[in-house]
Parts: structure tokens; sequence; C-alpha cells
């Protein structure tokens, strides 16, 4: 299926709905917030009032229809392929433009007001908590900058319960990679749900991408350049082997009690700690990708002490590092 295909099924999809008539169908129980009622959808439903299947689905919103707020087990991604639409969680009203999307969390209260005809919106329904460990390993076991992202990522998630990215329309990755997992998912042949995992993944990452512009951090001194908490993050990835504290901080111009004090800030974790993340997050890469025995490893990512790495290794991974090398090769 190509781009213009896409779009021509979408148009087709593109129906009302009566919601009366899906509540007689399914009879779904409600629950009472803040006096509001508040329905529980566990099993998506498309323009066909007719159930959405499978742990990753994709449902097409009815236009001109009433959607009652609702709750559900499962992630809710919202996407704005064309038009407008507006979200409303609990008594917040959120637009969304085209290229927009919305990240709607497990229980959170939320609905899609009425749309115009020309409106197409999307909802990519995770019945699997995408945004649990075992998601995110998918993520994270690569640096400790993308593993600090998919942390704020996650904590901002808990915090607010739901993720907003705006569309900016300089930037067409995101709708080209919604695109093709729609694509995908529409024309099914060999393969689809391992590449629309790898889009999933793409996707995330590109969401952790965009979160980068609230990770700033300012110098000591107008005088000097702002320098990311990315840059921190990447300092660190780069000089894993041999870094220091004063090292480090002497690159950024700043003290080292400064430095560490914008790292816990930022991450919650010590200098020493980022720097044991990094070696064993390197670690765990040559544990997959190679056959390098471990005392080799612990050399090549700086570590004297064999049993403190294993230490190390097991406070992470709660298994030791020969264990974690079997299991990766068991499940290939």
């Amino acid at each position: 299926m190509n781009l213009s295909e896409l779009e021509a099924l979408l148009r087709r999809r593109n129906q009302t709905s009566d919601w009366t008539a899906v509540r007689d169908k399914f009879q779904p129980d409600y629950t009472m917030i803040d006096g509001m009622e508040a329905y529980h959808f566990y099993s998506a439903v498309d323009v066909a009032s007719e159930l959405v299947e499978g742990s990753i689905a994709i449902s097409q919103q009815p236009y001109e229809s009433y959607i009652p707020l609702h709750i559900h087990n499962y992630l809710e991604l919202t996407y704005v392929y064309e038009g407008s639409c507006t979200v409303q969680i609990q008594h917040k009203e959120i637009p969304l433009g085209k290229g927009s999307f919305i990240f709607v969390d497990k229980e959170v209260p939320h609905r899609v007001l009425e749309t115009k005809p020309t409106d197409i919106v999307i909802n990519i329904i995770l019945r699997m908590d995408y945004l649990s460990p075992a998601f995110l390993s998918r993520l994270s076991h690569q640096s400790i900058i993308s593993s600090f992202l998919v942390d704020s990522l996650v904590d901002s998630r808990r915090r607010n319960r739901y993720l907003l990215f705006q569309a900016d329309s300089r930037d067409e990755r995101i709708p080209h990679v919604m695109e093709q997992i729609m694509c995908e998912y529409y024309d099914r042949k060999a393969y689809s749900q391992q590449i629309i995992d790898s889009y999933l993944v793409i996707l995330f990452t590109e969401m952790i991408r965009l979160n980068e512009q609230l990770l700033k951090v300012k110098g000591d001194k107008e005088d000097k350049p702002a320098h990311s908490l990315i840059d921190f993050l990447k300092y660190i990835e780069d000089h894993y082997r041999d870094c220091t504290l004063t090292q480090m901080a002497a690159h950024f111009n700043f003290h080292p009690n400064y430095l560490t004090a914008l790292l816990k800030q930022g991450t919650g974790k010590s200098f020493k700690e980022l720097l044991q993340l990094q070696k064993i997050s390197k670690a765990t890469l040559l544990l997959q990708h190679s056959d390098l025995p471990i005392e080799q490893i612990v050399g090549e990512i700086g570590y004297s002490s064999i049993s403190f790495f294993y230490r190390k290794f097991s406070e992470i991974y709660g298994m030791t590092p020969v264990q974690y090398r079997k299991r990766r090769e068991a499940m290939l």
C-alpha cells in the first residue's frame, strides 16, 4: 500500500457512529468520576461498531458523532491525520492540529469531541504496556542518554497521565512514521507485525527526541554558553572508560560540585551512578553481540574488578552476566 492508497482508504472509512447503538450492543459499565459518567471501554470499536482485536490495533474516530467520557485498560495514541480535533481529559480540553497527537494512559477519563467530515483522526491502541520495562529495554540498552530520556518520558506519563506532542510543520518524520505504521496495518504482508513493532520503536524514539527541548539547563554565568543535559550525558557516553568528575567539570568549565548538582537535579542520579550505568549498558551490548569472555568485557568497559562488575550487573538486571548472555542466546 502506498501513501495515496492509504489516504483513499482512510477517506472511505471516515464514517459516523451512533453512540446509543454502540452502548446497547456492548452494554459497557460506567464509573462516576468527579461527577461525570466514565464508561469502561475495554475493547476498541471501529467506525462499523465492530470490536478491534490485536495487541496493537488501529481504529478511526467517527466524525460528527458523540463519544462519551470513557476509560480503558490499554494505552491509546490519538493522531490527527487530517484536519483537527479536540481531546477532553477529564475537565480539560486540548486542541490538536494536523500531525499532532496525544498519548493517553490507562484508566484516564477522556474523549474526543465531535469532529467534522473533513477531519481524519486515528487511534492506535496498545494493549500491552509499551512504556513498560519490556518495551523500553528496546530503547534504553544502547546508552544512558536514551535510558535517561525514556525515564523522563515515563515519569511525565505518570505525573500528567498523558503526553501531548504538537505538530511542527517543518518536521515530517513523525507523520511519515505514522503513515508507514498504518500502511503495514491495513495491508498485511509477511513480517508486517515485526515492521510495525520497529516503526513503533522509531515513533517512541522521535517522541523522546522531541522531549529534549524540555531538558535544557544553563551555565552558572550569563556569559557561558547554555549546555543541554544531553551534552553532559553524551560526554559520559563518549568517555565512560576513563572519565572522572573533575575532568568532565573542567571540560564544561563548571565547578565539580555545581556539575554534580546539575546531574542530580536533571537525572536523579550522581555522576558515579551515571558512569556505572553507561559501563553496564556497554557490557550488555558486548554480551549480546560478541563472543568475548566476561573477563575481557570487564576490561573493555574500564573496570578492573570482575567481582565488582558482577555485583553491579546483578543489581541492575537481577541476574549474572553469564545468565544474561544465555537468556539472550535462547531468544534468538
